[in-house]
């Protein structure tokens, strides 16, 4: 007790003598020695009072000089308040999405798409990494195995909340809202596939894809506007970056909500879109086993839901406003779409794939091996080729392709079509008309017309050597 009542004398004595910077444990004081800090203040006040203690030096920033104002503080020697004004000339928001690496225990975080596989995969993902309160919102309601998963969240102390709503509708979604408290995280992670060729798209199939990613999108943007959100996530799609054959009103779709988050970066609003790849064991991809092997045909691997949230945990602590993360084969991407060869966008990989036969948007390198081989084969060669090409598209063994079988009989749809044209058009050095296959639609046809057809190109430079 006496050294407390030293201290406190000598406090006050510096104060008399001009010093301005003492430190005293005012909250301790408060709690142990009321009396105390009573006496003491009424002796600070009246040295107030009587003008014998000066208020420090203040100087002004304005908000988007904050950073500047903390530098000032810090230096040392620096004595003096300082306040921050014009609010208006903040241009950007900086929350910390995961404090000391961990959810808020205290926040509530909304998944929308929260009761599918990949929904509840990341609730479980921000349960582990400490979110206390989840509020899971999907069309329809949890199947019994997404309610046994949710109820083991719930057993781990984790409060979670399930909404049968429609997103795309913003009164339900508003309802949704009004029953939860301040959110501090929202994931959208609703969307639905329709494929389909820019000629058979359908006006009711571009408003069903666009409804829960755009217009689900456009209304968490506005129903959370009053939140104090850490992050706000958009699960966006390779197809934006990529353009997928039959999915241009999923592209689009994906694409506004890549520019949604670019606008709420704008706005000062936190904003993060990612462009995942397929998801091997959960999303839409995963529902469709054929959909995931035809993309990992072409080149376009599929991803993990555990690697995914690990690198949804670097994207968070990192600045990106739109970020891609999908495991691509160029060489395959390359020789199942030439014409993506040529594009500048893909100026660097086409660099990096030169060396495949059909990545720089040519066929050269078989050419060369049909012209050298003797003309009584070539035709057997040829066609063997088309019969491989045909079998990677409809993901068949080559003998299961008939020479006379149509390919439509074999299953061969539209999108296909498109897909095994462009691979004939790398393999040949040709281009061809989209109506080949169906005017030609056997092995044998197609072989005839592209023999008569490499018959009348002019051999290349390269072939003549």
């Amino acid at each position: 007790m006496r050294d407390g009542r030293e201290k406190h004398s000598v406090s006050l004595a510096a104060f008399r003598k001009g010093i301005s910077f003492v430190s005293v444990d005012l909250a301790g004081l408060i709690v142990r020695r009321p009396e105390r800090f009573s006496r003491l203040l009424a002796e600070v006040w009246a040295l107030v009072a009587e003008g014998r203690l000066t208020p420090p030096p203040v100087t002004t920033y304005s908000f988007g000089d904050a950073q500047k104002a903390w530098r000032a503080l810090s230096e040392g020697g620096r004595i003096g308040t300082a306040v921050l004004v014009d609010p208006d000339s903040a241009g950007a928001v900086a929350p910390e999405p995961m404090p000391g690496g961990r959810f808020r225990a205290d926040g509530t975080y909304l998944i929308s798409g929260g009761l599918g596989a990949l929904g509840l995969s990341l609730a479980e993902f921000l349960a582990g990494r400490g979110a206390g309160a989840l509020a899971l919102v999907g069309r329809s309601a949890p199947d019994p195995e997404a309610a046994a998963r949710i109820e083991v969240l719930r057993t781990g102390g984790v409060r979670v909340d399930t909404f049968q709503a429609d997103i795309a509708d913003e009164e339900a979604l508003k309802r949704v809202r009004a029953q939860l408290p301040p959110l501090r995280g929202v994931v959208h992670a609703a969307g639905l596939l329709d494929d389909a060729t820019i000629q058979k798209l359908r006006p009711e199939q571009l408003r069903r894809v666009l409804a829960p990613g755009a217009a689900g999108a456009r209304n968490l943007d506005t129903v959370t506007a009053g939140d104090p959100l850490d992050f706000f996530v958009l699960f966006s799609s390779a197809a934006a970056l990529f353009g997928n054959a039959g999915q241009a009103a999923y592209a689009a779709g994906n694409a506004f909500m890549d520019a949604l988050a670019v606008s709420r970066r704008r706005r000062g609003l936190p904003g993060l879109s990612v462009q995942w790849g397929p998801f091997s064991d959960a999303g839409l991809a995963a529902q469709d086993a054929n959909r995931g092997a035809r993309l990992a045909e072409r080149g376009m691997g599929g991803i993990t839901t555990h690697e995914a949230w690990q690198a949804l945990e670097r994207f968070l602590a990192g600045e990106e406003q739109v970020v891609s993360y999908v495991p691509l084969n160029v060489r395959q991407w390359f020789e199942a779409y030439p014409d993506t060869a040529a594009l500048r966008s893909w100026s660097t990989l086409r660099e990096a794939a030169k060396d495949v036969p059909g990545a720089d948007g040519s066929g050269r390198a078989f050419l060369a091996e049909l012209r050298a081989t003797a003309p009584e084969r070539r035709a057997e060669l040829l066609e063997t080729t088309v019969r491989e090409l045909a079998g990677r598209v409809l993901r068949l063994e080559t003998g299961a392709i008939d020479r006379d079988t149509p390919f439509k009989a074999l299953g061969l749809d539209s999108l296909m079509g498109l897909e095994l044209r462009n691979r004939l058009e790398a393999a040949f050095d040709l281009k061809l008309s989209p109506t080949l296959l169906w005017t030609y639609g056997s092995t044998r046809a197609l072989s005839g017309v592209l023999a008569e057809q490499l018959s009348a190109a002019p051999a290349s430079d390269d072939d003549k050597d």
